[in-house]
């Protein structure tokens, strides 16, 4: 993690007012106390969690967990980083390998360069670390809402994200 100590959430909690929507969601990051954090804080926003601990796992778990809504991936892991995963599933994304996800970036550097290449491989958004509940929340009620919107408006067989949206971040939450 280039030496970085900074955990992927912040350890304030706050209120929720969530509805109970029960989401699947899978985490991914390589450090085992990020990934207890998020996924707690994850459930108490009442998602499903399933979780890697790097790229070549999420892109296993993608595979064969049915359901994932959102992927939360770290963009600084070994075996596998979160820019090669991404890449690797949006191109089974597009050959209907596996069904259309959209992929949030978790990092804990906030450079417009890790941005950019997020954008460029595909991912939906980009949250830096330490991330609060609160913009987390934004996030994912926004891409929730999205679904939604898209689920009752659009052709079944339309992937969630139109290509350019899949290629522009909806926030960039610092």
């Amino acid at each position: 993690k280039c030496g970085s100590s900074r955990s992927l959430f912040a350890s304030k909690r706050t209120q929720s007012g969530s509805k109970a929507n029960m989401n699947k969601i899978l985490l991914v990051d390589d450090n085992p106390f990020n990934l207890l954090v998020a996924k707690t804080m994850l459930e108490g926003l009442k998602y499903s969690v399933v979780t890697a601990l790097n790229g070549r796992l999420a892109i296993e778990e993608a595979m064969k967990v049915k359901d994932i809504s959102l992927i939360l991936m770290d963009i600084q892991m070994p075996v596998m980083d979160g820019y090669e995963a991404s890449r690797e599933l949006r191109r089974m994304m597009e050959k209907k390998e596996i069904p259309e996800i959209p992929i949030v970036a978790l990092s804990a550097n906030d450079s417009e360069d890790d941005k950019k290449r997020s954008r460029e491989v595909g991912m939906y958004s980009y949250l830096s670390k330490p991330v609060s509940e609160e913009s987390l929340k934004v996030v994912l009620d926004e891409i929730v809402s999205n679904k939604m919107a898209t689920t009752e408006n659009e052709d079944p067989d339309m992937m969630m994200m139109g290509d350019s949206q899949a290629q522009t971040p909806l926030f960039e939450i610092k």
